[in-house]
């Protein structure tokens, strides 16, 4: 997998910055799966019309889980720029990363970021 598979145009105003009030009121899109072809759009729905689109023995698992800020922008000491998108923490001073372009960068390079007031030294490729 490489992180191009990520790198896709979504317009900002389409990216919610924050959660509703109303957190039933939350849109999502019903898709028909058992329609004929391509998955038909069944209808537009919000969260709390969820019971509806659920059969008497269907099980819902839920995801707590919080988003990370995992996508750092940062500059090398060529002026080049860099991506770097946190995976996991190795330790307390290094952690994985997929990080584009990596094909350029070298063992011990200190790539820096918001106007040098914080900083990576690139270690090595897995």
């Amino acid at each position: 997998m490489r992180l191009e598979d990520f790198d896709y145009r979504l317009p900002e105003k389409l990216i919610a910055q924050h959660a509703l009030p109303d957190r039933a009121a939350s849109r999502r899109l019903v898709v028909d799966r058992d329609a004929a072809g391509d998955a038909a759009v069944r209808e537009h729905a919000v969260f709390r019309d969820l019971p509806r689109f659920l059969a008497a023995r269907d099980l819902v698992v839920v995801n707590r889980s919080r988003v990370i800020p995992a996508r750092v922008l940062l500059r090398r000491k060529s002026g080049g720029h860099v991506e770097l998108l946190y995976l996991r923490r190795r330790d307390d001073d290094e952690f994985d990363a997929w990080v584009k372009p990596a094909g350029r960068l070298k063992p011990g390079e200190l790539l820096t970021g918001g106007d040098d007031r914080f900083g990576f030294r690139f270690v090595s490729r897995s």
